[in-house]
């Protein structure tokens, strides 16, 4: 904490983040918040060896994190928790790893399980960042699932799905409303041969339906979605750590 007040008067002073990190190992991410750089763990062979036994057997089975770096580092002295999460290996849709802040587990796919320990290790350090950055209140990573959705509600000029789920159900209640007034006016004996007006009901018919499914829309481009998850702060950080 000494480091912290130093790095904090630094930055009263003027000096740049590059200086400060470099004479006090903290920094801010972009969420404003300060965070210190913790020397990189060691992963134990034994510990991986048996998630990939247990993987190539068929057996579900889930190691500790403590079991995977140990006790005796930096990470663990500064965050005991965080030995208790579960590392387990799954099949997973969008990725190589997922941290599970619900049930206090990290899922590595099983390509990740069984390659390289370089990989393993990077993609687990990845995770474990998401898990100090729930601990921590940092700036959160995400998922392409997730960036797709942020991207559709900015799009349509939304903040959040229920305001995006009301403004579609105003549009099918109206949808139908078009209908029914279309139908009463192109079958009714009263309406007989206004067919510009059923005609124009019809047009507003079939642009609600459109302004319906373009809201509703449950595909997305996987490309600019990727590119969203990657820019956010959560993920740069986690990148960053990896390395």
């Amino acid at each position: 904490l000494s480091d912290l007040n130093v790095a904090k008067q630094m930055e009263q002073a003027g000096k740049t983040p590059k200086e400060i990190h470099l004479a006090t190992s903290w920094e801010k991410g972009k969420d404003k918040k300060w965070r210190y750089e913790i020397p990189d763990v060691e992963i134990n062979d034994w510990a991986v060896n048996e998630l990939q036994d247990n993987h190539q057997e068929g057996v579900e089975n889930e190691v500790s994190l403590r079991s995977l770096i140990g006790i005796d580092n930096d990470l663990i002295k500064a965050y005991p928790n965080i030995g208790d999460i579960k590392v387990k290996s799954k099949q997973l849709m969008d990725s190589d790893g997922s941290w599970n802040s619900s049930n206090n587990t990290i899922e590595l796919a099983p390509n990740i399980v069984l390659g390289s320990q370089n990989n393993f290790r990077s993609v687990l350090i990845h995770e474990i960042q998401h898990a100090i950055q729930d601990q921590e209140g940092f700036a959160k990573g995400g998922n392409l699932h997730d960036s797709a959705v942020r991207l559709h509600l900015e799009k349509n000029g939304f903040n959040t799905t229920k305001e995006l789920q009301d403004a579609i159900s105003a549009l099918r209640k109206e949808y139908k409303d078009i209908y029914r007034e279309w139908e009463r006016k192109a079958f009714g004996k009263r309406y007989k041969g206004q067919t510009a007006e059923t005609k124009k009901l019809l047009i507003e018919w079939r642009s609600l339906e459109d302004k319906i499914n373009n809201l509703d829309k449950k595909s997305f481009d996987r490309d600019t979605a990727f590119i969203e998850y990657q820019r956010l702060a959560g993920e740069v950080e986690a990148r960053n750590v990896e390395r």
